[in-house]
């Protein structure tokens, strides 16, 4: 892990700046923010926190992709979140109870903006357009979360595995041909983020592949057919 120094006051230059919880922040508040920040750099696969460690700061993605993962009772990893540029995390520790709930793994080459604890919620306290933010974070979180828990009780796998795509696109997008996610991840990561096995996503990937709504090739997945596959969640 690099510490970039030469990154660290760019908040307002950055691409992400009007997507990000400071956009609406005051001059000042920003300056105190950037006061502190520091710019890290995580290679593919590393970790950038681990569950049940004390948390120390958040983290605001300035480039790269980032899975939030916890271990179910069964042992196994689940992936909870998936994150773009411009998302934050860490979050829920700075205002709970200070220990992460979760793990936070790079999936690609990623940098991210780090801000100390300390520091960010001096500030929060002081900008309530910055609390109201995250406010906002953590209730899509909580929904997105209950809906997850509902669907996985109601739905089949197949279905699970459509919506799996389906949302994986709304976050990454679509590469430069208009149909590959924009977005590399293997099937134990699929089954991770499904709730299922390996061997259960692939053959329903396989399926997929065989009525022509998808095309498989290697950890890329193209969609051909969306309109078909948004039917099938209904």
């Amino acid at each position: 892990m690099d510490t970039d120094k030469c990154e660290v006051n760019c908040c307002k230059t950055c691409p992400n700046f009007q997507q990000s919880i400071f956009c609406n922040s005051a001059t000042k508040s920003l300056e105190n923010i950037e006061s502190s920040k520091d710019v890290k750099e995580f290679k593919k696969g590393s970790l950038i926190f681990r569950e049940g460690t004390i948390s120390k700061g958040l983290f605001c993605i300035k480039t790269g992709k980032i899975k939030i993962t916890q271990i179910g009772n069964d042992g196994k990893e689940q992936i909870i979140h998936l994150l773009k540029s411009g998302d934050i995390l860490g979050h829920r520790a700075i205002f709970g109870d200070n220990i992460y709930a979760a793990s936070a793994y790079a999936i690609e080459d990623t940098k991210v903006c780090y801000f100390s604890k300390d520091k960010f919620i001096s500030n929060a306290e002081e900008d309530g357009k910055l609390v109201l933010k995250i406010a906002n974070i953590l209730a899509n979180e909580l929904k997105e979360s209950d809906k997850k828990f509902t669907d996985s009780a109601q739905q089949s796998v197949q279905t699970r595995v459509v919506e799996c795509l389906l949302q994986l696109q709304k976050i990454y997008g679509f590469e430069t041909d208009g149909k590959t996610i924009n977005i590399s991840l293997t099937r134990e990561e699929l089954a991770a983020i499904v709730g299922s096995t390996r061997e259960t996503v692939t053959r329903n990937l396989y399926k997929l592949s065989e009525d022509g709504l998808i095309a498989l090739h290697k950890k890329k997945i193209k969609i051909l057919d969306e309109k078909k596959l948004k039917k099938m969640t209904f």
